[in-house]
């Protein structure tokens, strides 16, 4: 199964690259999708320059699943990371997450995200809907990492659920 989006930010590939992959460990204060997030310390760096090994992002529909980061390449701006699938249904046997980054000059950058899992089992005759799923909650990522780097500030999505919660959002 695979699922593909992209976006287009305004905004430098350099600054969408800081939000998307150097501050890895605060994807959770920047998109609805994740609650919270924090570095994996108990994961060492698999791949040279990564800031970290991985993370553990807090969801409402998955619980916690801890992401590990297995290529991290700064001059061609591609990052792929992992999940743990210990942390998800059993029908899911792999579930990885790439993305790259386009210059497009004129501070304008396409943000390309790719999706890619295995499923087995029942979760074979669910496909369809996990790619459904999987696609709406790409989109709205891509939507508010756009957000972000173009204006510092956290979309209204996640003001929203920020304040559900009681929490403030992050500013860049």
């Amino acid at each position: 199964m695979q699922v593909r989006r992209s976006v287009v930010a305004n905004q430098s590939i350099d600054k969408v690259w800081q939000v998307v992959a150097i501050d890895f460990d605060k994807i959770g204060d920047i998109i609805t999708a994740v609650n919270s997030s924090i570095l994996d310390h108990t994961i060492q760096p698999l791949v040279e320059g990564a800031p970290a090994g991985g993370r553990v992002c807090s969801t409402d529909n998955l619980g916690e699943i801890k992401e590990i980061i297995t290529r991290f390449d700064t001059s061609k701006k591609l990052l792929s990371y992992k999940a743990d699938v210990n942390g998800l249904p059993k029908f899911v046997k792999d579930l990885e997450n790439n993305w790259s980054l386009h210059s497009l000059g004129n501070n304008k950058t396409e943000i390309k995200m790719r999706i890619e899992g295995n499923l087995a089992g029942i979760g074979v005759l669910m496909t369809p809907v996990m790619k459904i799923w999987l696609g709406k909650v790409g989109q709205q990522t891509l939507e508010e990492v756009k957000y972000y780097a173009e204006t510092g500030k956290v979309h209204h999505r996640k003001v929203k659920m920020l304040q559900k919660s009681d929490r403030s959002p992050a500013a860049a």
